[in-house]
């Protein structure tokens, strides 16, 4: 997937990003979390500025390309001796056709490579095909999380783990 994952560095692709997480967002998010949290996070933690201040942060955001056409995008850190996935959202007709799967041996090879032998993420606890997505490969529960993120919303999250 190397091919297939480039690096997004800079505001032009920060906001490219942007542009594809509302969509994804949008269509997938409000029937989980309501369409007003789904605007809420949209706008607190995936708008262009966002976006680059994760990337100046430490984050490294890839947008992941069938051809030319953008198709998700993820974004992952390493940090306290592990790979944080941080974003993985692909678009509509992407999901089911493998791309989640060649996504994770990706970042599963960015972590090997950095030396580190665990990757993690959070996950809604009501975001079904997700869950049964990481599960499948290979990803177990290992706790649950819910945080005040403000405006009146809370994260509710299982954190997934998957030992390398």
């Amino acid at each position: 997937m190397s091919e297939l994952c480039i690096e997004a560095v800079g505001p032009t692709m920060a906001g490219r990003i942007a542009e594809l997480a509302s969509e994804i967002w949008r269509e997938h998010y409000p029937a989980i979390i309501g369409r007003g949290q789904t605007d809420y996070m949209l706008a607190r933690y995936q708008s262009p500025a966002a976006i680059v201040a994760a990337m100046e942060s430490g984050y490294r955001y890839c947008l992941m390309r069938c051809g030319h056409r953008p198709v998700g995008y993820l974004a992952y850190r390493i940090a306290d001796g592990a790979l944080e996935l941080s974003k993985l959202y692909l678009r509509a007709a992407f999901r089911g056709r493998g791309w989640g799967r060649s996504a994770f041996a990706w970042v599963e090879a960015r972590a090997r490579a950095a030396g580190v032998s665990q990757v993690y993420l959070r996950v809604n606890r009501h975001n079904h095909g997700s869950l049964a997505a990481y599960a499948a490969c290979g990803y177990r529960r290992v706790r649950d999380v819910i945080d005040d993120i403000g405006g009146g919303y809370v994260i509710d999250d299982h954190i997934y783990a998957k030992e390398l």
